[in-house]
């Protein structure tokens, strides 16, 4: 079912170019002029590179499964200094596919979407996609071939079903004997299956350079609670604008602690943001 509502520009002269080895990552948000990223995106990434991470599968939305690509891809993201800004999960629905690939092209630079590439009834993530695009689905021929050669399962009509990508779309290659995903404008697509999901993205990305340095982190654990420690968390802001910060509370330890998370890519900053907390005699614990 095609998505009701206008479609993202996406691919024209206000859209974004993806992944593209030229372009060394360096793109621009998918809207591209008044709906721009600075609306949407945290102000640590200040303009920089930030993806949004899509789980499809009805299995890990009602809870049968548990997810392990989202932790897996945040990751490898953060070491190619991604900063990833949205992780969701949705049902094997074509329409929820198609809505969260749109919402989630609106606010960061990279998509990815995991799952929902196998040949059965219940697999639509092609479909969701190639319907977020307003694009048909096609049958790439070499592709097919190449299954119909190297993989083990994939012969005749089952060939040409896990070779449909949406038109003009690249296809990515992982293990030779599992599906393929596909590349379209800002939108990675991979298996759903960890090893083969893994193989694949760690094929793909080999050929692009990181985009910007590693997102280095911290955690410092605080003897207090975050209503004492609220004043002091405003003053560090101003202090360490390029730190980005997150406070958990552990209300029901004696005594009362709360974990300190940093995150930042410059590592001299994020180690005198933990300077900063020594100076002022709050640090209890350097966690990692």
């Amino acid at each position: 079912m095609k998505p009701d509502g206008p479609l993202m520009p996406f691919g024209t002269q206000t859209g974004t170019r993806f992944w593209h080895r030229e372009d060394a990552f360096l793109v621009t948000c998918p809207l591209g002029n008044d709906y721009g990223r600075s609306q949407c995106v945290n102000s640590h990434d200040r303009g920089r590179h930030s993806a949004a991470i899509i789980i499809v599968g009805s299995e890990i939305v009602e809870g049968t499964v548990r997810d392990v690509n989202g932790q897996w891809l945040t990751e490898r993201l953060q070491m190619r200094g991604i900063w990833p800004r949205v992780m969701t999960t949705v049902s094997d629905d074509e329409r929820l596919i198609a809505q969260s690939v749109r919402s989630a092209c609106t606010s960061v630079n990279y998509v990815v979407v995991c799952g929902g590439l196998g040949c059965t009834p219940d697999d639509v993530t092609r479909n969701g996609v190639s319907a977020a695009f307003g694009l048909p689905l096609d049958v790439n021929a070499e592709h097919a071939a190449f299954l119909e050669r190297n993989s083990s399962w994939a012969r005749g009509e089952l060939a040409r079903s896990a070779a449909m990508a949406p038109r003009g779309a690249k296809i990515v290659v992982g293990h030779e004997d599992g599906v393929c995903g596909f590349l379209i404008e800002n939108v990675l697509v991979l298996p759903g299956n960890p090893a083969e999901m893994q193989a694949m993205f760690t094929a793909f990305i080999r050929d692009y350079p990181p985009p910007d340095a590693p997102i280095s982190r911290a955690t410092l654990t605080l003897r207090t609670t975050e209503d004492a420690l609220r004043a002091r968390l405003q003053e560090f802001e101003s202090v360490f604008p390029d730190v980005e910060i997150g406070s958990y509370a552990d209300p029901l330890n004696r005594p009362a602690e709360v974990t300190l998370v940093l995150r930042s890519r410059d590592r001299p900053r994020l180690e005198q943001a933990q300077v900063w907390f020594d100076s002022a005699g709050m640090r209890t614990r350097e966690e990692s």
